[in-house]
């Protein structure tokens, strides 16, 4: 019985995973609905949440699909801002300020609420990588 139930499993996300491909449009190569063309984070980390080292935030791993000239960095999601905030600091506290300007960008862009934006925040501030 359990065996049936792992064939199914894995059978369901099978299928699961040839729709989202089938769905991906060759002119967004990396499925973030953002055209390749506009996509300024060709390869976007889709996880569907925001996980700051072992700090599941609960908040939306949410893509900025608006354009520049609207203010927006189209196709980075919010983790692939949290990469480049750990790629590019030196200190605990220039990531933990990093990570807190991203929250308050996608905050202001009305794509997370501002206790998400918080949430983001204080993952960010428990990280203390560097």
């Amino acid at each position: 019985m359990k065996l049936r139930k792992l064939v199914v499993a894995v059978a369901v996300a099978a299928l699961g995973s040839l729709a989202v491909a089938s769905m991906v449009r060759a002119d967004d190569a990396d499925g973030d609905g953002v055209r390749n063309s506009r996509d300024q984070c060709a390869n976007s980390d889709l996880t569907s949440i925001v996980v700051i080292g072992s700090c599941d935030t609960g908040v939306p791993n949410v893509v900025d699909k608006r354009f520049k000239s609207k203010g927006g960095i189209p196709g980075c999601s919010i983790m692939d801002f949290v990469a480049i905030c750990l790629a590019t600091s030196t200190t605990d506290k220039q990531f933990e300020q990093c990570v807190k300007d991203v929250g308050e960008f996608f905050r202001d862009a009305g794509l997370i609420d501002g206790q998400q934006a918080r949430k983001v925040f204080q993952c960010g501030q428990n990280l203390n990588a560097l």
